[in-house]
């Protein structure tokens, strides 16, 4: 049975706040304890790969039901790393001209996060799901956690896995 299950997002890259929630937290496996993370762990923060690894490892340390959603940032990044794998076209550098200061930004920080990550995490980040339904005890139908929003036409999230 979950005792606890609390919910994290816009972590941002922000590694010294997350490490004194969890500890505040104090979430155990063996109480049944698990946590959501709902995206943006990532982002504009200091420490962005090192926020994405101690996710990782909390989840892998609390087990079943616990898990990190694709959130915006997470999936600008998945694009930049796919976009470089085919190698980017010379347009995408003439559009990126045009950009505002703070996107080439937060652009480059990104390029400087996905050269980071070994291929092995980016695979892990890759296999992490846009949706999870929460089966509760108290309730009868799961409650949905996505990100942010849905679109009612289908359901889904507006942006690609």
């Amino acid at each position: 049975m979950v005792r606890r299950a609390p919910f994290g997002t816009q972590v941002h890259g922000c590694l010294d706040e997350l490490t004194e929630l969890l500890a505040v937290l104090g979430l155990r496996r063996t109480c049944g304890d698990r946590i959501v993370f709902l995206g943006d762990v990532i982002g504009k923060g200091p420490h962005p790969v090192d926020a994405l690894r101690l996710v990782r490892r909390t989840i892998d340390e609390l087990g079943r039901g616990s898990e990190l959603l694709i959130g915006n940032h997470e999936a600008a990044l998945l694009k930049l790393i796919r976009a470089r794998a085919r190698g980017l076209p010379t347009q995408f550098f003439n559009k990126m001209a045009s950009w505002s200061a703070a996107h080439r930004a937060n652009y480059a920080t990104r390029v400087r996060f996905a050269s980071n990550l070994s291929s092995e995490e980016v695979a892990w980040l890759q296999r992490r799901p846009l949706k999870l339904y929460l089966p509760l005890p108290h309730r009868a139908a799961p409650y949905l956690a996505v990100h942010a929003g849905l679109q009612v036409c289908t359901g889904e999230r507006g942006y690609p896995p």
